[in-house]
């Protein structure tokens, strides 16, 4: 009963933050991904960039092709568009100064001239840029960060008649072992949850929803597939070191009042150790959908 009763007050206390619109706000994501840029390559990029990379392979780049790339990141997508385009120009935006800064460096150390990099929010910079200007739009890993929806009709509304659009996404089911250990940990201080985080909500389900949020906007799906990265970990401090340093814990962090941060670590560490420690193993799944669609010329 006291499970019972602690998952009740979680979700009642969820509930009331939803209704008060006390969620995470794009700032506090941003100043996360600030902190977290120094090292997003060696703990998030190294697994998943080959995946991301994959998704560019499938789109038919020709050299001079004018390129988009939102939620640019480090760079990883940035800078193989850039080397596909030759003479063509890219342009990358992020909200992040930090992530910015390690893909501007990226950019100097391979000499790739062809970048235009912009800082600021993804809806409000594509809707400054010109429309029917780009051949490809690609956005990896971002676009639960704001509306998808109305990010996919700027994204249409950009590209030219015949142009193309590649997506990679965390699939609404990843990282479960990670969103249910942090469900308990809440659970265990519902009133010290000062806002909520509704990320997860505006995740892809599947290849097939990611195909019908392109058909929504009006873009005429090419290609669709699903994929999943496992994560290992020796024990709870290691699994929470993780999460802590990557995009994972982008905005989780200011969830808990501040005097409980150290508390909910501590038993983040146990819990998913706890439930999920298996021949002395955690594994994790980063569970992902990718697809392209294409503007049609009508």
């Amino acid at each position: 009963m006291d499970v019972f009763m602690k998952t009740a007050a979680f979700y009642l206390r969820a509930l009331y933050l939803l209704a008060r619109k006390r969620v995470i706000t794009p700032d506090v994501i941003r100043r996360d991904y600030d902190r977290l840029s120094g090292g997003y390559d060696g703990y998030f990029s190294r697994h998943m960039a080959k995946h991301s990379l994959a998704m560019v392979a499938r789109l038919a780049i020709a050299p001079g092709n004018r390129m988009l790339d939102l939620a640019c990141g480090t760079g990883t997508i940035t800078l193989e568009l850039a080397q596909r385009a030759q003479a063509g120009e890219v342009v990358a935006i992020d909200n992040s100064i930090g992530m910015l800064e390690r893909a501007r460096e990226k950019a100097r150390s391979l000499q790739l001239n062809n970048i235009t990099f912009i800082q600021g929010d993804l809806i409000d910079e594509i809707r400054k840029l010109p429309a029917a200007h780009f051949d490809i739009v690609t956005c990896g890993w971002a676009i639960a960060y704001v509306k998808p929806n109305v990010l996919l009709g700027e994204i249409r509304r950009v590209l030219k008649p015949g142009g193309i659009v590649g997506i990679i996404e965390n699939r609404r089911d990843t990282l479960l072992e990670v969103r249910n250990t942090s469900i308990k940990v809440a659970g265990q201080f519902p009133s010290k949850m000062q806002y909520l985080m509704d990320l997860h909500l505006r995740l892809p389900r599947s290849k097939k929803h990611l195909c019908a949020m392109f058909r929504k906007v009006k873009l005429t799906p090419m290609d669709a597939w699903e994929g999943c990265e496992w994560f290992s970990f020796a024990d709870g401090q290691e699994a929470l070191h993780w999460v802590l340093h990557t995009g994972a814990s982008a905005g989780f962090e200011s969830m808990m009042a501040p005097e409980k941060q150290a508390e909910c670590h501590r038993l983040f560490a146990a819990f998913i150790e706890r439930d999920y420690a298996k021949d002395g193993r955690i594994a994790v799944a980063h569970r992902f959908v990718a697809g392209s669609a294409r503007k049609d010329a009508k």
